[in-house]
């Protein structure tokens, strides 16, 4: 999750928001919630909604259950046996460029696969981190100390207690300890037992020990009790170890990390923030988090706010996802799931359709559309960094995320930074490149053809037919130059692959 990309929150040095639909939905319940309904896309349509169904042609909500631990979900994400065969798209590191994002749409996930001639992964994706790594004690020096960090607890999937990043240390420290050996069992010498003990010593058959003796002793040993994680006398953060709590949203914005650590360049290239921000001042800072997670963390499903994208670098420990396709069954499935107050009665992955499974580990990168409705499991303590971001080339999608964020009753402090005001920026760069392209056609074009004007240029994106009724005047995938007359290549990096036109619903 990330949200940032794995739902993240917001206390964070930078004040960033968080991201998540998961930790900010409305806990309503509506009793008999119809999912079956709310998923058919058409007449006639009768999708297998999975385990959790009723009759033929019937779905019911599921029974309440109590309280249920959010770890035993998380779990279920292992062993679901209803995901698709599809998997994530494979991409060399150095092919992975926006250029490559251009003509394909990203419209999948996908996994950063090693470089096409060798060498270092991370070069070839334009990363780079701090000289000897980003572990936690780099991440406690680079934010400081007294940073604030807003932590998840993961049975309730609520916020967990507020930590400085040195009692975050103390936790980690306690909860990640490994667990110390069992004694040695006594040894009997070859030949029996010593004179004098009785014939006294244990016996170990499986998992069972017993102590026997001569004269007829026979005790079953009690199982030693699972070890208990070491807790430092006197911190806060140790004495917490108990609990199961996750960090998903420690912003590296404004800190000296935010110079060393450097997200993937397709990324950088693509981010509109970076691209068309066109104040000095505040804008949003949702590029690049730090997120920490004990082993059997679970992020509940969201989609990340804003219908941001997600990088996702996994430093050490492994991430397994699960993915749903952002199908208009998918997201109607989800809007009802997210509104009704049975998320924890219902698996929503049973309720979808090409739900998809993709396992992260150490070293890997990964790129996460937006819209996609996802939920992380942490089987090994990890350390993860990603960030969330906004492109052209699904600004529809976008919009669309941002209504059903609106449609859900999402409080402010869990959405898309400033989105509006990056929307009209947008909005705006869109405007000032048209008009270039315009005037360069006026000034290349024969003098015996009309004008082209910027309003039909316009059209042109919208309704996809060329200007003037003959060749695409740019960003046409069967016009070799993009363009006519020699006029810049037009706007295909701004708008979805192949296709050039001005961005769908970008004032709406």
């Amino acid at each position: 999750a990330m949200a940032p990309p794995e739902g993240h929150g917001a206390a964070s040095p930078a004040g960033a928001a968080p991201s998540t639909l998961a930790a900010s939905r409305p806990r309503r319940r509506l009793d008999q919630v119809d999912y079956r309904s709310l998923a058919l896309l058409q007449e006639g349509g009768d999708p297998d909604l999975g385990d959790d169904g009723g009759g033929e042609g019937e779905w019911r909500s599921p029974a309440p259950m109590g309280k249920l631990d959010y770890r035993k979900i998380g779990r279920r994400l292992l062993t679901y046996g209803g995901y698709s065969q599809k998997e994530a798209l494979q991409v060399p590191a150095d092919r992975l460029s926006l250029e490559y994002l251009q003509a394909t749409g990203f419209q999948e996930p996908i996994v950063a696969a090693p470089p096409t001639r060798g060498g270092d992964e991370l070069a070839a994706l334009g990363m780079s981190f701090p000289e000897g790594g980003l572990s936690l004690r780099a991440l406690t020096v680079g934010v400081g100390r007294t940073a604030p960090l807003r932590t998840i607890d993961v049975a309730s999937q609520g916020d967990g207690p507020h930590l400085s990043m040195a009692e975050w240390g103390d936790y980690w420290q306690a909860r990640t300890a490994p667990a110390p050996a069992p004694p040695p069992l006594a040894e009997v010498p070859e030949g029996g037992p010593p004179a004098g003990d009785g014939g006294v010593k244990i016996e170990r058959q499986g998992d069972v020990e017993r102590v026997v003796g001569a004269n007829g002793l026979n005790i079953r040993l009690a199982p030693l009790p699972a070890a208990k994680p070491r807790r430092p006398a006197g911190t806060r953060g140790a004495k917490l170890a108990s609990r199961l709590l996750n960090v998903v949203s420690l912003s590296l914005a404004g800190t000296p990390l935010e110079l060393s650590v450097v997200p993937p360049k397709v990324v950088r290239d693509a981010d509109l923030v970076s691209r068309v921000w066109g104040l000095d001042g505040e804008r949003p800072k949702v590029q690049l988090y730090a997120l920490m997670s004990p082993a059997g963390c679970f992020t509940d499903w969201h989609v990340d706010f804003g219908g941001s994208s997600v990088w996702y670098h996994v430093v050490s420990g492994e991430k397994v996802f699960a993915l749903c396709p952002p199908t208009e069954r998918n997201l109607r499935a989800y809007y009802a799931w997210a509104n009704s107050g049975q998320q924890k009665q219902a698996f929503f992955a049973a309720h979808t359709e090409g739900c998809r499974q993709v396992i992260l580990r150490a070293g890997q990168t990964m790129l996460i559309p937006g819209g996609w409705p996802h939920a992380v499991y942490t089987p090994e303590h990890s350390v993860v960094v990603g960030g969330n971001f906004l492109h052209g080339l699904n600004l529809q999608r976008q919009l669309e995320v941002w209504n059903l964020e609106d449609a859900l009753g999402v409080k402010p402090a869990f959405r898309f930074p400033l989105f509006k005001q990056l929307m009209w920026f947008t909005a705006v760069s869109y405007r000032d490149r048209l008009e270039l392209e315009a005037n360069s056609l006026r000034m290349t074009a024969p003098s015996r053809s009309p004008q082209v004007s910027c309003s039909r240029l316009h059209r042109r994106g919208q309704d996809g037919s060329p200007p003037g009724g003959g060749k695409a005047a740019y960003g046409d995938p069967s016009s070799s130059g993009g363009s006519q007359g020699g006029s810049p290549s037009g706007l295909t990096d701004w708008g979805t692959a192949g296709g050039g036109g001005a961005p769908s619903g970008a004032l709406g």
